[in-house]
């Protein structure tokens, strides 16, 4: 598929949806720097780390999305807009975790480091967060 049919399907448009994949590699990044340094600074295990590390890409990416990727769509008062976003990003992290911990827990290594657990959890949530995001929290009114 392209990113001008995932950007339609998703109910945007192929450049806001190359925008979010944009943001979400942003996203990635925040949550695989927390994820480490619980993992390896903190001393938490991989799978109780992603909590925490997947809370903070949760709020990068409704940053960067709010004021990138969907700028200018929606017209909900911020708090409104966050409790949306985090309310369809649930379905995605409930996806993403899902990945990540039957990869981490199946896989041998170095397929089930936790990394690679991350790439895989991340791509299997992809199409859900965007979909949630564009026909929901940051739909653009009639």
């Amino acid at each position: 598929m392209t990113a001008a049919a995932l950007g339609r399907a998703g109910g945007g448009s192929p450049r806001q949806f190359l925008r979010f994949c944009c943001v979400g590699g942003a996203g990635f990044c925040v949550d695989a720097l927390a994820l480490m340094l619980l993992v390896r600074a903190a001393g938490l295990d991989p799978i109780t780390a992603r909590i925490p590390s997947a809370a903070v890409a949760i709020l990068t990416t409704f940053e960067l999305n709010r004021r990138w990727a969907f700028r200018g769509a929606g017209a909900r008062r911020y708090g409104a807009a966050l409790l949306a976003y985090a309310g369809v990003q649930s379905l995605g992290l409930a996806c993403n975790v899902a990945v990540y911990t039957g990869c981490y827990l199946l896989l041998p290594p170095p397929l089930g480091a936790p990394l690679v657990c991350l790439v895989a959890a991340s791509a299997a949530a992809l199409l859900v967060n965007y979909a949630g995001a564009s026909r929901v929290v940051f739909r653009r009114e009639a």
